[in-house]
């Protein structure tokens, strides 16, 4: 799994819109779309910003894809 992928995950167990998460991380609404949708890899700044607001180590957001083998 992408790490927009699980940005997305972790926003929606939250119950947050995009719009209120980027609000709260201090991103741009578009900036976290485009994370989301694989279209822009995040900064590790910007990981740090989303994982702090979401209450999570950025370390599980950036989590290594697994392969489908």
């Amino acid at each position: 799994m992408a790490v927009g992928e699980r940005i997305r995950e972790a926003r929606e167990r939250k119950v947050w819109g995009q719009a209120e998460l980027a609000r709260a991380a201090g991103i741009k609404a578009n900036t976290l779309w485009k994370i989301e949708h694989g279209k822009q890899e995040p900064r590790p700044s910007t990981v740090r910003k989303i994982a702090e607001v979401l209450g999570l180590d950025p370390a599980e957001l950036m989590a290594p894809a697994a392969s489908a083998d």
